[in-house]
């Protein structure tokens, strides 16, 4: 007489990071949903599995939940070697040359479901220097970026600094010559060839000062009204008297 003995095989109970439904019991051919544990997601291409006729899944279940992971791109620099982009990491980055690191945000954490706490494209930032230039403008080809060399006009009154007639961005984001002292005011000589001018005098553009010709010839000094005029030249011209 022989006795055969039928086992109900049943497919293992635990997934990896993850846990089968409730409604699940694990029979053969026997289709069943799972969800996965705070920090990891399920796999999309299998949003269920099936036990099949030998007691095991028709897929590897240590494949179905994955770690939850923030997007590696990080446009115009890269993330610290030790950054795994879990949720919860806080990872440092660094930036391509031309771009320097944002100084709000040092750092950035990898929030609940793979999202960056911020948005990745304002932390690397393009090197620019200041497009002020007191007193003036540079020129219109100037892109203010690292490393480009630009020239630049005064407005009236004020003249280009000779030591400095170009100024180029750092890579730090200045220029290397304080704006500042680029575009110097315009300014009359007190010092003339013959004669004095008398008094507080302003020689600023536009000011008008007496001054006083030395007339020797004729044993007498003669007061005249000078006018500081662009480019720091007095009108009259005193050379003529």
């Amino acid at each position: 007489m022989s006795i055969f003995m039928f086992i109900n095989l049943h497919c293992p109970n635990n997934i990896q990071n993850g846990l089968l439904s409730t409604n699940c019991s694990r029979q053969e051919n026997e289709t069943c949903n799972y969800s996965c544990t705070n920090g990891y997601i399920y796999n999309e291409s299998v949003p269920s599995v099936t036990c099949t006729e030998n007691g095991s899944w028709h897929v590897n279940t240590s494949d179905l939940c994955s770690r939850v992971t923030c997007p590696d791109y990080l446009e115009n620099g890269n993330f610290s070697k030790d950054c795994a982009r879990h949720e919860g990491d806080v990872c440092t980055y660094s930036c391509v040359n031309g771009y320097v690191p944002n100084t709000l945000h040092p750092s950035i954490n990898c929030s609940l479901g793979g999202n960056w706490n911020i948005n990745t494209t304002t932390l690397c930032l393009e090197i620019i220097c200041s497009e002020h230039l007191e007193n003036g403008q540079f020129s219109s080809s100037c892109l203010r970026h690292e490393n480009d060399v630009c020239s630049y006009t005064c407005s009236d009154g004020y003249a280009v600094n000779k030591s400095h007639t170009s100024v180029t961005c750092r890579s730090d984001g200045f220029w290397d010559a304080k704006t500042s002292t680029l575009c110097l005011e315009e300014r009359c000589p007190l010092d003339l060839p013959i004669g004095m001018i008398e008094g507080d005098c302003d020689t600023h553009v536009g000011s008008t000062c007496r001054f006083v010709c030395d007339k020797k010839e004729e044993n007498k000094t003669v007061p005249y009204r000078l006018t500081c005029q662009k480019h720091g030249s007095w009108t009259p011209d005193v050379s003529l008297f």
